[in-house]
């Protein structure tokens, strides 16, 4: 079955097109799920989701999180209820519980809660300055200790410059400007790599009293290598060891000599 016919970019005829291409919709929602799990999100997890739009990833992480554990900032509220109409469903919605705001100074600490991981997926892609400033500020008032703000920007040479949102334009900014902007919000930032290419950078900003949890994301990936290595040359020396296996290299010797004796003589 084809997909259906797409409104362009930023198109407020179509909830889905507002927030990005049609035809990505499900993969950018499924992209952004993978990224949180692989980085320890669990049901019993708080996250908000800032920018949360027509709840691309939030219909996933809703069926996921526990009740009351998914919470959103969009400030245009038409998007989210297009998206339960049409996405989530009510019955959904009544089950898990989620909180939304319709704010547009990300003010995650009007919620009362501290969250354990915060997601704003190309959000930075399209702000100033001030605004990013401002985002970093609130989060920094509201994450967990050991806390994660998983975001995305587009990485440039240059700093944008400008004054308003700058939608669906994508702008860019330096990386050195972003760990900036984390220090002096008392957050560490690192970049990581999804598991596919999305076309902006993914980073990671905890406080920085957490930051040696990037040796462990980091070890851990190392250990997950070495396990592998040492799983393939188990599974290489029990070849080895079969009987077919030790035939044919035993052929191959004897072949291999042969040949040379043979070429010795010619």
């Amino acid at each position: 079955m084809k997909p259906p016919k797409a409104h362009a970019i930023g198109s407020r005829k179509d909830y889905r097109a507002f927030i990005g291409g049609v035809d990505r919709y499900d993969f950018m929602g499924a992209l952004q799920f993978n990224v949180l799990t692989t980085l320890g999100l669990r049901a019993h997890h708080r996250l908000l989701d800032i920018g949360c739009g027509s709840l691309r990833v939030g219909r996933l992480l809703m069926m996921y999180l526990n009740p009351s554990c998914y919470y959103g900032i969009e400030p245009e509220k038409w998007l989210i209820d297009e998206a339960i109409e049409h996405e989530c469903g009510r019955d959904l919605v009544k089950l898990k519980q989620p909180t939304f705001s319709y704010d547009s100074n990300f003010e995650c600490g009007k919620f009362g809660v501290r969250f354990d991981y915060f997601l704003a997926q190309s959000v930075f892609s399209h702000a100033t300055q001030h605004q990013i400033n401002l985002c970093f500020m609130e989060v920094s008032k509201s994450i967990s200790s050991n806390g994660y703000f998983v975001f995305t920007y587009v990485k440039g040479d240059t700093d944008w410059v400008g004054s308003h949102w700058a939608y669906p334009k994508c702008v860019p900014y330096t990386e050195s400007f972003m760990k900036n902007v984390s220090e002096q919000n008392g957050l560490y930032l690192f970049e990581i790599e999804p598991p596919v290419p999305s076309g902006q950078t993914w980073s990671i900003a905890t406080p920085i009293a957490n930051k040696n949890s990037i040796a462990y994301l980091e070890s851990s990936t190392l250990q997950d290598i070495n396990n592998r290595l040492v799983y393939y040359r188990q599974r290489l020396n029990m070849l080895e060891n079969t009987g077919f296996i030790r035939f044919y290299l035993a052929v191959k010797t004897y072949a291999t000599k042969i040949k040379m004796k043979i070429k010795g003589q010619a």
